[in-house]
């Protein structure tokens, strides 16, 4: 496991809301009207990485067969070097004063990642003697498959109802997103009609990342 403190993140401190609710809510004006945006850069932003290895090697031969298998899982309140609080990116979150409600999975995620190759060294002329042996021998040829999940990925409505300047609002997440293998399509991957647009000035439940 490994933990990363001091995530770099920064936040618009400019934007309208009653900073001392649960949920920074929208209000009709902006906190200093002078100021488009008021920048405040932190270090404060947290995560974990957890994960589990394996690796199966052997030898045939003049092949060497090497597979390896990752199961992990990475999460974090923030992303490196993204904005915060109603900044369209992964890495905005909403909830200044209770930051474990935007922790979630983070861009880079990967939770299963299998590698395999294949190391195969050609035995034409292995002793490599003469001329030709230094030109035709100790030659090997290699193979790589690898196979993993995608990435997390952040849901938003794009309607800015929530009043929170921001066309990135997180939309409520009111069922499950996850469609049956059978389902899916290209033009449907998930269950859209698992995302609700927030129409009062909140932010929804929809998680940072998923």
């Amino acid at each position: 496991a490994n933990k990363a403190n001091k995530i770099y993140t920064s936040e618009n401190v400019n934007t309208p809301g009653d900073f001392n609710s649960r949920f920074v809510a929208g209000t009709a004006a902006l906190i200093r009207p002078g100021y488009s945006s008021i920048g405040w850069r932190m270090t404060d932003g947290s995560g974990q990485y957890h994960s589990l290895q394996t690796k199966f090697e052997r030898r045939a031969g003049t092949a060497l067969f090497l597979v390896s298998y990752t199961w992990g899982h990475a999460v974090s309140d923030a992303e490196q070097g993204q904005s915060a609080v109603g900044v369209g990116n992964p890495g905005a979150f909403h909830f200044l004063f209770d930051r474990k409600l935007d922790k979630s999975s983070t861009t880079f995620d990967i939770r299963h990642r299998l590698v395999s190759s294949v190391v195969y060294e050609i035995p034409y002329k292995k002793t490599q003697e003469g001329v030709l042996g230094k030109i035709l021998g100790g030659w090997q040829t290699n193979f790589i498959f690898t196979a993993q999940t995608g990435n997390a990925t952040q849901v938003s409505d794009g309607t800015a109802r929530a009043d929170s300047w921001s066309r990135f609002d997180r939309p409520d997440l009111v069922a499950d997103p996850n469609l049956p293998r059978g389902d899916k399509t290209e033009s449907r991957y998930f269950n859209i009609d698992a995302f609700q647009v927030v129409r009062e000035p909140r932010y929804g439940t929809a998680p940072r990342m998923m």
